[in-house]
């Protein structure tokens, strides 16, 4: 059976040679910078990724723009992205050709081509395999923010419907895919095979803070906490995290074992961002049955006595 799940997969963004049209917004124009909450939203605990809009390059005689990505503090890039830009269409660039990211320009009912990355894993490829999918979407609606920015909503044609994941949930809460001018998608600056389609915007709050020589946001969720936008466990004050956290297998079917030398708790949170799981850690080995989980991929984030948050990454096949 083939499994397919989240692999962060370096890509190019460029601006293309047709995008400064009067009335055009442009996207990711040069010292944009994002600032998206790694996990669970608008919590300060979690890291941060920064995305920075850098410069311009040529591929394949496109005028693109390439923009990195940093997690935390860090000086070195851990994604670098090039997208181009067509009037109000975004394309990323990857496995030499350019993919439909955005589209600025879809009127109510239209229908819509994007293309996903993801990492597939089979009996061919045990390591997996970078691939593509592309899906039609019918554009639900176009509305305009107060700053006077364009929000797309869209949902899956029926026939083409994403059924990687097993997860029974109505089409309106799970076929959905939302991006807004300026700001891109509100959970991640790149759709992945685990918030594509995704919920409704207003359930993922994860884009902290956007700024550019024009226009700056700043989240609700993020300003209530009343820290700045580069905020990380890294660089406020935190409890150091406990090394001796592990959990396995992973992948995992029937059940995981968690070990923590202090005790604490955990939560379990799907692809839509419910928890599904809770409960108290003891000092060792505790066993989770996970029988009753749908197959596919889960955050695991744990705390233990001492109030120190760890997150894990994990998959049931």
């Amino acid at each position: 059976m083939k499994t397919t799940f989240l692999k962060t997969i370096p890509l190019i963004i460029c601006i293309g040679i047709n995008m400064y049209v009067t009335g055009q917004t442009e996207f990711a124009p040069l010292g944009a910078e994002w600032y998206y909450t790694y996990t669970f939203g608008c919590c300060p605990e979690n890291h941060f990724n920064h995305i920075l809009s850098e410069k311009d390059t040529i591929v394949e005689e496109n005028s693109c723009r390439v923009i990195r990505q940093y997690y935390d503090n860090s000086n070195i890039a851990s994604e670098i992205y090039i997208i181009k830009q067509e009037q109000g269409k975004v394309y990323y660039y990857y496995q030499d050709q350019f993919s439909l990211l955005f589209d600025f320009d879809a009127k109510v009912n239209d229908t819509v081509k994007f293309t996903f990355m993801y990492k597939e894993y089979n009996d061919d490829f045990p390591l997996g395999k970078d691939t593509l999918f592309s899906a039609r979407f019918r554009v639900e609606s176009v509305t305009t923010n107060a700053q006077n920015l364009k929000t797309v909503t869209t949902k899956v044609l029926e026939e083409d419907k994403l059924d990687f994941w097993d997860i029974p949930v109505p089409p309106h809460e799970y076929q959905t895919y939302s991006y807004t001018e300026k700001k891109g998608l509100h959970r991640e600056f790149m759709p992945r095979f685990d918030n594509v389609p995704h919920p409704t915007i207003e359930e993922f709050k994860w884009l902290r803070c956007y700024s550019d020589s024009d226009f700056s946001f700043v989240s609700e969720e993020w300003a209530a906490t009343s820290l700045p936008c580069d905020y990380s466990i890294t660089s406020g004050i935190n409890t150091p995290k406990d090394e001796n956290i592990t959990i396995y297998p992973n992948p995992f079917n029937e059940s995981i074992l968690v070990f923590i030398s202090n005790g604490g708790n955990i939560e379990i949170i799907n692809v839509l961002g419910k928890v599904v799981y809770y409960s108290e850690l003891s000092n060792g080995i505790n066993e989770i049955s996970t029988s009753h989980f749908y197959k596919g991929f889960y955050l695991v984030k744990i705390q233990n006595i001492n109030n120190s948050i760890q997150v894990f990454k994990v998959i049931k096949s």
